[in-house]
Formats: structure tokens, sequence, C-alpha cells
């Protein structure tokens, strides 16, 4: 998230109005905040029961199975239009 952050920022800076902005990077904050609230515990217990090594193998599979779902999702979409 720090990598993309930045990259958001400039997005949101060139297309959002200022008072549209600021609303919309706290509501984004907010619910970055709230998926850490959650992943965090959960992510340590999993730690606790089958080890460090395959709950973060598991972890980065199941990253890397979603971002190529959203990539050939967005593809298809951009096929059709």
């Amino acid at each position: 998230m720090a990598l993309i952050e930045p990259l958001f920022s400039n997005y949101y800076n060139q297309l959002i109005p200022n008072g549209q902005r600021a609303t919309l990077l706290s509501v984004a904050s907010m619910v970055f905040s709230l998926a850490m609230i959650s992943a965090f515990p959960l992510i340590g217990w999993l730690i606790q029961r089958v080890g460090f090594a395959v709950t973060f193998g598991s972890c980065g599979l199941l990253t890397l199975i979603a971002l190529l779902s959203l990539y050939g999702y967005a593809r298809r979409r951009a096929v059709q239009h």
C-alpha cells in the first residue's frame, strides 16, 4: 500500500475537485484501516496454527489469483467496449 498510495494520490489530485478529494481520501483510509483491523488478527492466528511460510505463501497465492482474475475481467470488459 505504501508504494501505491502516492500513485493514487496523484491520480485523485488530477481528477477530483478539492472538496470531494478530501472525503474520498478519508473514506479510503478508513476502509484500509478496517481491513487491517480484521486482517492482522486473522493472519496472526493462521501463523500460530499452520506456520509463517504457509500463511504468507497462501496470502501471496490468493493475492495473485485475485489480481489475475481482476486483470482478466478488466481485459474482457475492454474488449467488449
